[in-house]
């Protein structure tokens, strides 16, 4: 009788160490497969928010308008390449940062198309330091204009690396160009060699249009090097882990072997022992987990680029891996036999809840976006960690509770976003608040939560939208204004005087246009350099805004010349304003490096009659050739 019951106890302790083993290789292998989908979504933000930089950079060019005149940076002729260099700096958030910029040849300033293109991309300057802050694994991000000059960033010394004909022949631009890129569409490149030393690399790519007229292309380099740095940060483990593109390019690999820098390594160069090329395609053409030749494989493709995140576990490696673990569990089964068999397995439920519980708050605290549930009375009953953090609260301020009317409490607008980001639910814009009273703009979505066809509660998702709002408010700055004084720009100069045109002829009231110009301004540059003779015209700015009224606008045409539109003004008014603008200019030079600088301004002032602001426009700029020709530093009024 003992024997039989030893035998049923054995088989008990076998079929309960089987199911054991069983459960914790899957609990393994669902580990690796939580880690693998946690690193791709990782890769996939990360180019999404490489794609959205490129996105913004083109639409920056192609919609900028470039501001009127020459007012062109100070530039350098290097023989030995025969190019031109600029010394850009940007201002930032961060300070100065020091851009690239390059060209073949001596800058012809007669031709308009380069000019415009040229002072285009200085208006894009500033997002290319955004995107190199934003994007710190990106190797380069550039401008490269079909009129032979290069805008990138970081700085590099001119002399080790200048604009090159040889860039147009390379992938990273063909593929832009309207023969290859008809469709205008987004590319990533295959890898490539860079012939400045960074190694093999990608690049995401998009062309720009201007008026329907291509003008090149905007792109941001990722090195094979900073993909597989930032693979091995995002996934240590020794995984045989890689991505590949769709020409089975191996573009980053974490585990045993790693990439060179200057060799091109192929999926089938490095399929673990047992699988070979026949086994290739077959490998990238399955989608998610499956097993081949004793291997299990985890594919999944990735949404931001047309690549595949693929690893290679040895099944045998990891069940031996599993029993080994497991040592201290086999000792207890054993002794323990059917005396735990009830207690295991309401031990195993238990667990099982726990970790669906917990495996699905370590989901959501992964997502950037806050995701909540609240009961019917609006109390919210969950949060991850993502929400608390970004609100200031704790787990504990749920149990004393929080409330949905806590958090959002006012509509803004429609979300400006298209509805195909977040599909199958309309999304508001709200104003979020959070537990230190600050707020930010974050889009809502929300589904009820039924039980029974009776709505108990509901769950939702806050997506904060801050950065979009920056970008957007500083886009539209760069539209309107004229960056280094701060005035209108030419554009909307003419747009805010041409409404206050029609203003006025509606309400029958007078008003005077003045054309200002800065006298003997070359000298300056001439004689102190470009940052002195910013500083005059910045000066200038601020000593006009002394003398005006709230409604009068102030524009830059371009260069050392200015436009002042008074609105309810007649002539001898615009008059004696234009002359207390020109003695005070007079009378407060330009202090620069210890000196003051003698500035002059030369004003010409005609009354806006029915014929509209051009012709206004053209009678001030006679008046201001007069003022020049009777020897400059006086106003004349134009007169019929």
């Amino acid at each position: 009788m003992l024997y039989p019951l030893y035998g049923l106890i054995l088989l008990t302790a076998t079929l309960i160490i089987t199911l054991f083993f069983q459960e914790r290789f899957e609990q393994q292998l669902k580990s690796l497969e939580f880690q693998f989908l946690q690193t791709a979504l990782h890769i996939d933000q990360m180019l999404s928010m490489t794609e959205h930089h490129v996105l913004l950079m083109r639409a920056s060019l192609s919609n900028a308008s470039a501001p009127y005149g020459t007012g062109l940076p100070q530039m350098h002729y290097h023989e030995e390449w025969n190019g031109f260099s600029v010394d850009l700096v940007v201002p930032t958030d961060e300070g100065p940062y020091k851009e690239h910029l390059t060209g073949a040849g001596h800058f012809d300033t007669r031709d308009p198309d380069l000019l415009r293109d040229f002072l285009t991309a200085l208006t894009a300057a500033p997002l290319l330091a955004d995107t190199r802050r934003d994007i710190p694994d990106a190797t380069w991000v550039y401008y490269l204009s079909k009129r032979q000059f290069v805008l990138a960033a970081p700085w590099t010394d001119p002399t080790e690396f200048h604009f090159s004909p040889t860039f147009y022949d390379l992938p990273f631009y063909q593929l832009g160009t309207p023969e290859k890129n008809p469709s205008r569409r987004l590319y990533w490149t295959d890898t490539y060699l860079d012939e400045y030393g960074q190694g093999q690399m990608v690049t995401l790519g998009a062309p720009v249009y201007v008026n329907d007229e291509f003008q090149g292309i905007v792109a941001i380099d990722l090195t094979l090097k900073n993909l597989r740095e930032y693979l091995l940060k995002l996934h240590p483990a020794k995984t045989n882990l890689m991505i590949s593109n769709g020409q089975q390019q191996v573009l980053a690999q974490a585990g045993s072997t790693e990439n060179t820098d200057n060799q091109i390594i192929y999926v089938h160069d490095i399929l673990p022992a047992g699988l070979d090329e026949t086994d290739v395609n077959t490998v990238l053409d399955r989608s998610g987990t499956s097993k081949l030749k004793g291997q299990i494989i985890l594919n999944h493709s990735l949404k931001a680029a047309p690549w595949n995140l693929v690893a290679f576990i040895d099944e045998s490696s990891l069940k031996w891996n599993v029993l080994f673990n497991m040592k201290t569990e086999f000792i207890l089964l054993i002794l323990l036999g059917m005396s735990i068999i009830l207690v295991e397995y309401n031990r195993r439920t238990h667990r099982a809840l726990h970790k669906s519980e917990q495996r699905f708050r370590e989901m959501t605290d992964l997502l950037p976006e806050i995701i909540f549930e609240s009961n019917g009375n609006g109390r919210i009953t969950f949060m991850n960690l993502t929400g608390l953090t970004r609100l200031g609260y704790s787990r504990s301020s749920l149990e004393h509770g929080i409330y949905q009317k806590d958090l959002y409490y006012r509509v803004e607008t429609v979300s400006p976003l298209p509805s195909s980001l977040l599909p199958e639910n309309r999304n508001v814009e709200y104003k979020v608040q959070c537990s230190d009273g600050t707020t930010f703009p974050a889009l809502l979505r929300t589904s009820p939560i039924e039980e029974g066809n009776i709505v108990k509660g509901e769950r939702g998702i806050l997506i904060d939208i801050s950065k979009i709002k920056t970008f957007q408010s500083k886009l539209e700055t760069l539209a309107i204004t004229d960056p280094l004084t701060g005035c209108y720009n030419h554009r909307m100069f003419i747009e805010l005087a041409n409404k206050e045109f029609t203003r006025n002829q509606r309400n029958r009231r007078v008003s005077c246009l003045l054309m200002l110009d800065l006298d003997y301004f070359k000298r300056i540059n001439d004689n102190w350099g470009h940052q002195a003779g910013d500083d005059a015209l910045i000066h200038f700015v601020n000593q006009c805004r002394k003398n005006l009224r709230e409604g009068d606008i102030l524009g830059r045409m371009g260069g050392e010349e200015f436009a002042i539109l008074m609105p309810d003004t007649d002539l001898e008014d615009a008059e004696l304003v234009a002359d207390r603008i020109r003695t005070m200019l007079e009378n407060n030079p330009v202090a620069y490096a210890g000196t003051r600088i003698p500035l002059t301004v030369s004003i010409g002032i005609a009354e806006v009659t029915s014929e509209g602001i051009e012709i206004a426009l053209s009678h001030a700029d006679e008046a201001l050739y007069e003022a020049k020709h009777q020897g400059r530093n006086r106003v004349i009024s134009w007169m019929s």
